[in-house]
């Protein structure tokens, strides 16, 4: 048998001995659709880490597991925080959910109207959480040359905003303050 076939064997035997464990400890954290996603990003980890697996593998998957879990947290923490710091709540007049629901819709709306350069300067940020020097280094470009981005993004957005609810001109730069 060569060794491609032995590793796929051996990830098959893995998969079948453990995937039940993974599924139970991510659905202990979460809903069934995001166990599943989580028992596939846990094994493709075990997969491309294959040679450096540990015996036993569980504790291992399961730190895994629980790092995809804190990654997709992360993910949905980032994406309030957007949605808050662009101000949605504070331009809302009244508490119902479906005004929620559009003033998300003209925040996704204006985001996708500006240039990707823009909307990744803004999200890198606003999102990822990322200082002015992280994300000018992920972007590869000085920090100076990434402040400037992120200053013309947050007035594109605004002017987006504004656009798309001329009564909430006002709002739209003071709620912009946190992509700073």
């Amino acid at each position: 048998m060569n060794p491609e076939a032995e590793a796929e064997a051996g990830f098959r035997s893995l998969y079948e001995q453990w995937a039940g464990r993974v599924y139970a400890y991510a659905r202990r954290h979460s809903d069934p659709d995001t166990a599943e996603q989580i028992v596939s990003d846990t094994f493709l980890a075990a997969w491309r880490r294959w040679d450096d697996l540990p015996d036993p593998p569980l504790p291992w998957l399961l730190r895994t597991a629980r790092n995809c879990l804190g990654t997709l947290w992360r993910g949905q923490r980032r994406q309030r925080a957007l949605v808050d710091a662009v101000g949605l709540h504070a331009r809302i007049d009244t508490a119902g959910p479906e005004h929620e629901v559009l003033a998300r819709e003209e925040m996704l709306t204006a985001l996708r109207g500006l240039s990707p350069d823009d909307r990744e300067a803004l999200l890198l940020i606003a999102w990822d959480g990322l200082t002015h020097e992280q994300a000018a280094d992920v972007l590869g470009i000085a920090a100076n040359t990434f402040a400037a981005r992120v200053s013309r993004a947050r007035k594109r957005l605004s002017i987006a905003l504004a656009d798309a609810d001329p009564t909430h001109s006002t709002i739209a730069p003071t709620a912009l303050r946190s992509l700073r």
